[in-house]
């Protein structure tokens, strides 16, 4: 687990709102469309999706605002369905989660434990980074997740 300063980035997005219980129903769709609209425009630069919650407070019932998004080179280009944005630079508390999505619970747990330990406040934005998406195997799944900090 360390803190670090993420720089702000380009990205092509779907907005929603959306509850921790909804959120099966954008996984995969969403983020092939995002990217599949990224490449025709030729815009798309390789790097894995993004997640962004901004509101989410853990409780499977809580609305907040969800931002699926695809970094991209430029906002050049009809984006369609998506839009394009830049998410800002932000100092976050990051953890690599390796395995299945549905076990990141403990790895928030922890994050919220050290942030705690430190007296850390929470601005309300977390991330989380698709680095590997298996869902055969969910085993193989690499997740960054990032909390920023105020």
């Amino acid at each position: 687990m360390e803190t670090k300063q993420v720089n702000k980035i380009k990205v092509m997005k779907f907005s929603t709102k959306a509850t921790l219980k909804d959120l099966n129903q954008y996984t995969g769709a969403v983020p092939n469309r995002l990217k599949e609209k990224a490449m025709s425009l030729g815009l798309f630069n390789g790097e894995p999706q993004i997640w962004q919650y901004n509101g989410s407070d853990g409780n499977p019932e809580t609305e907040f605002q969800l931002d699926i998004c695809v970094p991209v080179s430029a906002f050049v280009g009809d984006p369609g369905e998506f839009s394009f944005d830049e998410l800002p630079s932000v100092r976050c508390l990051c953890e690599t989660h390796k395995g299945a999505w549905s076990e990141m619970g403990h790895t928030y747990q922890k994050m919220i434990g050290e942030m705690m330990k430190n007296s850390w406040t929470f601005t309300g934005i977390t991330r989380e980074i698709y680095i590997n998406c298996d869902f055969e195997n969910q085993q193989n799944c690499i997740t960054e997740v990032q909390i920023a900090l105020k």
